[in-house]
């Protein structure tokens, strides 16, 4: 028997069935709320396979990138994700929108729709005057569309960014954005020498049309699945897939 066989989706719903765990058909953040330990130990959701939380360690990684191919999948898991976050203590969020689709009110951070070329560096000096040990994360909407507003200069203010948070121990850098946009700035090289590929998260369906992250270990079932707030999570070694957080309040009864 071939135990490093791939798993198919049905598997994955199955494996563990036998277990008191059971699968809501919901996670919320509160959901997952007791399970958050700072940086390192972050629920972004509940592993398919195992019925565990999925605990991702932003320690690991400075700069994170989020892709999809659905707008509205992955807008519900920054939110989510952002809100989950603001739970770490003295822990600060500044969103660059470029896509404007957060309200400013709807998370527990600045919002910047525009006027990038003024806030970036007005970011970099509050990192680095940072004196009350303060966690920062800055998370790009689109970044494809910062560059369409910066041109020329994009390189320069994201390097200049993300170099600040790197250099940052309490700083973190999060980009979203639609993959077909996205990896046409990927492909270049000062882009690439920012963001580590080998890590990184995908929300909602279309992986299986990507060739960025190594998901080399998931079968197309799996990669070709619809299943309601699926994503994946991409580690240095395998892709593991997830029920995600959601923003939905609505309690529902448990998958069997």
């Amino acid at each position: 028997m071939n135990l490093l066989r791939k798993l198919t989706i049905n598997e994955i719903y199955q494996t563990g069935a036998h277990k008191v765990k059971v699968m809501p058909k919901v996670v919320t953040v509160e959901s997952v709320l007791s399970e958050l330990n700072g940086f390192s130990s972050v629920p972004v959701g509940i592993d398919l396979n195992t019925k565990e939380f999925c605990k991702f360690n932003f320690e690991e990684t400075k700069v994170l990138p989020i892709l999809y191919s659905q707008f509205s999948d992955s807008n519900d898991f920054i939110y989510s994700l952002l809100n989950l976050l603001s739970n770490v203590p003295n822990t600060k969020s500044i969103v660059l929108d470029a896509d404007n689709v957060f309200d400013a009110n709807m998370v527990p951070s600045q919002c910047h729709f525009d006027g990038f070329e003024a806030v970036i560096p007005a970011i970099i000096q509050e990192i680095q005057s940072n004196t009350q040990g303060t966690n920062f994360i800055i998370q790009i909407n689109g970044i494809s569309k910062i560059r369409d507003k910066l041109g020329d200069a994009t390189e320069q203010y994201i390097t200049a960014l993300s170099k600040c948070i790197i250099d940052s121990p309490n700083s973190h850098l999060i980009i979203s954005d639609n993959y077909s946009t996205y990896k046409l700035l990927q492909v270049e090289t000062w882009y690439s020498d920012i963001v580590d590929h080998k890590q990184g998260i995908w929300v909602g369906p279309g992986i299986d049309m990507q060739i960025l992250f190594n998901t080399g270990n998931l079968s197309a079932e799996i990669k070709n699945s619809s299943a309601p707030d699926i994503a994946y999570v991409i580690t240095k070694t395998n892709a593991i897939v997830i029920k995600r957080i959601t923003a939905s309040k609505e309690e529902e009864n448990n998958e069997k």
